[in-house]
């Protein structure tokens, strides 16, 4: 066990130096830079604040010798508590717009994470500028807070005041302000207070108030505080009677508040909106309003000013140098992208007069290839190989020049064009008239499953398409896969075959459905022959009649229309080997109020004229029998049903569901067909349906109970036949014991339960007895 427990402990040791070998590198690469000695400095552009004011904090960076800057470095400022951070990223660009990386702020710090940028450049410098908000300090005191910002230079102080209050009543009827909160420095907070006395008012108030440039209203913005302690919406103040709010332009709207409503009444009406991107570069964000109302017993009063609002203060830049003096940097990238970098391509270098300079020069996994110690002259290189996703001119020469007093050396951008291609296709319609298509079709064009452009297609162009110049792949060479959707036209099926659309015209005919379902019934209705037909209940005498013909059954409308559907007329000649016409499956689901009574006339049952096609016809609508013949599975029959079998009168008499209610025999022996009744046995069971389209498996309550011994007028014709009904007989007792051992046993234990514990205890006594041999 102990050697074990080494091995597994060995392999987690190497496991564990293994994850860290890979890591590391990782880990290693990144750092963070504000206690390396890469900030140069920081300043407070007001080093005095009032609580609430806001302030600006300058950086400055740079590269220091020895520590050149990775991709993935961070520049990590903290703020204390009383200097609030406005939210805000700055980006970090040269002049060409190149970006070595971003500056997020947040409410408690500033993190700048510099990109792939910094390593292909040298001497990294730059510098950025946000803005934090005096608070945490209690009103009536002034505070001094020193901070360095988390870096390793020296600590700076600031002085933030919060004057205390001197609750005065307001001595103005109307004053409007703004701010900008630091968690949201893109909106700006608007305020409306507007008769602030709570004085009496001869007439309403008329406010017009509107956005100057670099902002737009934010129209569901709107909160009304009333007397200042009750806050309602735009809605809740138009419908309490206070007035209404009406939007006059995109920037503008007009309040109105009811003298009635006002009189001794205070209103702030608050609202915001939102800084665009080119009022971000405004310093003060305006808005402007005139106002007109009377005071009871005085003149009245217009007025319009301006109110403006500091916006918020964010930049930042970043540069590098470029090569040492004599040094060819290449840097390879895609075309109208200069930071998505092509690695993996190769050059030659050559003099002016076509000597070759070294070997091959192949760009990094950053794009970058560098040839130094080239002696002032011209030269020119030319690409040799590059990946296969991007094109490329082997004989192009790119030429450049080394100059005697440069002091840098040569950076060349060399871009590449991503491969393209295009997808061309054309519409087809089907099925359809001219003048049922539409004038234009809208065909979407999908890269990877994405819509990236969507052409309109008409006859004009013989309904043809193509978009071209689509990159072939993506940067990294991975191929992109294109296909064509059309958006759906109305009263068409679009199929869609490579980049070619074939539109299908969709007809609705109603009548040719109807008359194919017709047909599908009478199929379905077909007479079929039933594989020997087991009766659990009839007359012993009668055993598996051979029916080479299914019996035609007559129903009349009138009676099966009634929920106690009734089937009157069958009529049934047999002679000494029955042959039926009709199968009784075909009727399904007939629910039967009373007891059905069932005539069988074997002497009409050769004579009988009616077929399928007649039933359908006089059937109404699918009624359901819930009580029938045991020819159904199942029946639900309130009571016993009678079979009366008069072979003397058979041809004169008509079997009826309704004769067999009023008669229930007991063990009745039916000379022909005993078949009808009593859970036959068929390959496809027999079902009987009173209503004009016969469907097949009706579903009963319950069965019709026989009696064991039925009075039949009918023995002689039966005795005489007893060979023919040898295939449908009753299931005899062998049979019935059969469905009893299907029914669960609720008595005593059963065998098997008894068998299976048995040898569960044998199985568990051998395994003790062969554990102890082995021990």
């Amino acid at each position: 066990m102990s050697t074990y427990l080494k091995r597994i402990s060995v392999i987690c040791f190497i496991f564990t130096v293994f994850i860290g070998q890979i890591f590391m590198p990782i880990i290693g690469h990144a750092q963070e830079l504000n206690t390396t000695g890469f900030v140069d400095s920081f300043s407070f552009e007001k080093t005095k604040l009032n609580y609430g004011e806001k302030n600006t904090i300058h950086v400055n960076f740079s590269e220091k010798p020895g520590k050149k800057m990775k991709s993935g470095d961070t520049l990590t400022l903290a703020l204390p508590p009383e200097l609030k951070g406005y939210s805000g990223t700055i980006p970090l660009k040269d002049d060409s717009g190149r970006i070595f990386g971003t500056c997020q702020i947040n409410a408690n710090n500033v993190v700048c994470t510099f990109n792939d940028t910094v390593e292909k450049l040298e001497n990294i410098r730059g510098n950025f500028n946000f803005t934090v908000q005096g608070t945490n300090v209690e009103a009536g005191k002034t505070k001094d807070v020193q901070t360095n910002l988390g870096t390793d230079l020296e600590k700076q102080m600031v002085s933030i005041t919060h004057p205390k209050g001197e609750g005065t009543e307001p001595g103005i009827f109307f004053y409007k302000s703004g701010d900008i909160q630091p968690d949201k420095s893109n909106e700006v907070r608007w305020f409306l207070n507007i008769n602030l006395k709570k004085q009496y008012l001869h007439d309403n108030i008329v406010l017009k108030d509107t956005l100057q440039e670099g902002q737009t209203l934010n129209k569901d913005s709107f909160t009304i505080t009333i007397n200042n302690k009750e806050y309602v919406s735009l809605k809740q103040f138009q419908d309490r009677g206070y007035g209404y709010i009406k939007l006059t332009s995109d920037n503008s709207f007009e309040v109105v508040i009811y003298r009635h409503m006002a009189n001794a009444t205070s209103f702030t009406i608050f609202y915001t909106s939102t800084i665009t991107d080119s009022g971000k570069k405004l310093k003060h964000l305006q808005n402007d309003y005139k106002l007109d109302y009377q005071i009871l017993y005085e003149k009245p009063i217009s007025e319009s000013n301006s109110v403006k609002v500091e916006n918020i203060s964010f930049g930042g830049g970043a540069e590098g140098v470029l090569p040492a003096k004599g040094t060819l940097q290449i840097v390879k990238h895609i075309e109208g992208d200069e930071n998505k970098f092509i690695p993996g391509v190769s050059f030659k270098l050559f003099t002016e007069s076509g000597q070759q300079i070294g070997d091959s020069y192949t760009t990094n996994q950053d794009g970058i290839v560098e040839a130094p110690n080239l002696t002032p002259g011209n030269y020119y290189v030319q690409e040799i190989s590059a990946p296969n996703y991007v094109e490329f001119d082997s004989q192009a020469k790119i030429p450049f020049t080394i100059k005697t007093d440069a002091t840098n050396g040569i950076k060349l951008m060399v871009p590449n064009k991503l491969k393209t291609t295009s997808v061309a296709g054309t519409k087809t319609w089907e099925g359809d008239k001219v003048n049922d298509r539409p004038k234009t079709i809208k065909v979407d064009l999908l890269q990877n499953g994405k819509v990236i452009a969507t052409k309109e297609v008409t006859a004009e162009n013989d309904w043809k398409y193509e978009f071209g110049k689509l990159p072939a792949v993506d940067s990294e060479g991975k191929a992109h896969t294109y296909e064509v959707k059309e958006q759906p036209v109305s009263g068409y099926q679009s199929k869609v075959n490579g980049y070619n659309i074939t539109n299908i015209k969709i007809h609705e005919v109603t009548e040719v459905e109807e008359q194919g379902k017709e047909e599908s019934i009478e199929e379905l209705e077909a007479p079929t022959n039933p594989e020997t037909p087991k009766v659990t209940e009839e007359p012993k005498e009668l055993e598996k009649p051979e029916v080479t013909e299914k019996p035609e059954i007559h129903v009349k409308p009138e009676e099966e229309q009634v929920e106690e559907g009734t089937t009157e007329e069958i009529k049934e000649e047999k002679p000494e080997e029955p042959k039926v016409t009709e199968e009784p499956k075909e009727l399904e689901k007939p629910e039967v109020t009373e007891k059905p009574e069932i005539h069988v006339k074997p002497e009409e049952e050769q004579g009988e004229e009616e077929t399928i096609e007649e039933i359908k016809e006089e059937k109404p609508e699918e009624p359901k029998v819930t009580e029938e013949p045991k020819e159904l599975e199942k029946p639900e029959v309130t009571e016993k049903p009678e079979i009366h079998v008069k072979p003397e009168e058979e041809q004169g008499e008509e079997e009826t569901i309704e004769e067999i209610k009023e008669e229930k025999p007991e063990e009745p022996k039916v000379t022909e067909e005993p078949k009808e009744l009593e859970k036959p046995e068929v390959t496809e069971k027999p079902e009987i349906h009173v209503k004009p389209e016969e469907p097949n498996k009706s579903e009963v309550k319950e069965q019709p109970k026989v009696s064991n011994k039925p009075e039949i007028q009918g023995k002689v014709e039966a005795e005489n036949k007893q060979d023919v009904q040898n295939k449908n007989e009753v299931p005899s007792s062998k049979e019935s014991n059969k469905q009893l051992k299907l029914l669960p046993q609720t008595g005593g234990a059963a065998v098997e339960s008894t068998s299976i514990l048995a040898g569960m205890f044998a199985l568990i006594l051998g395994a003790m007895m062969f554990r102890r041999q082995k021990n």
